[in-house]
């Protein structure tokens, strides 16, 4: 029979065999066969660290079904598995509190990261999205006259018909008047 990887051993820098489960988790915290089996060979501490690639080879499932019931394992049974971004690099359990708060830093600054570009994202999406979108229609209704409407407002909205500026405190309105609103709902003739 051959092997599909390195053994924790080879692969997590020297740990030697599963470490034992504690009853509290095995007995009360509802595991499935598979979760507790994934949770009996992640290695203590960060030097024992090991690739979800070999621990998905030694639990005979893909990486993608690992990934899964590590997620399971920490936000719904609440076991402390983190992983390392820095050598030797993998999952394990956290063994001080310096682990842990190095882990906590890492999600920290990537959720800041995730923020700043979905913010990017949004500003250049959106002007591209209505660049295109004007391109295609017409913004003005065809016979509408350029002239912009008479309110004048600090932050505006605007008309869903003309398309004119209106002020933003009047959060409920759509339309800068009854006829751009009727001709909208098509109850009215555009002029």
């Amino acid at each position: 029979m051959t092997s599909l990887g390195p053994t924790a051993a080879e692969a997590g820098g020297g740990r030697q065999g599963p470490h034992p489960s504690p009853p509290s988790v095995a007995a009360s915290s509802g595991l499935t066969s598979e979760e507790l089996k994934v949770w009996r060979l992640i290695p203590h501490g960060h030097a024992n660290a090991i690739k979800q690639k070999y621990l998905a080879a030694q639990c005979g499932m893909s990486t993608r079904v690992l990934q899964r019931i590590l997620k399971r394992l920490t936000e719904d049974h609440g076991l402390p598995i983190v992983s390392s971004c820095s050598p030797p690099y993998g999952v394990f359990i956290p063994a001080t509190a310096e682990e842990v708060d190095a882990f906590v830093g890492q999600l920290a600054s990537r959720a800041l990261s995730c923020q700043r570009r979905i913010v990017a994202v949004k500003a250049s999406a959106g002007q591209e999205l209505a660049d295109a979108m004007q391109a295609v229609l017409p913004l003005r209704p065809a016979g509408r006259p350029e002239e912009p409407c008479t309110v004048r407002s600090r932050a505006p909205r605007r008309c869903l018909t003309c398309r004119t500026e209106f002020p933003a405190w009047r959060k409920d309105r759509k339309f800068c008047s009854d006829k751009c609103r009727m001709i909208y709902h098509g109850r009215a003739a555009k002029p």
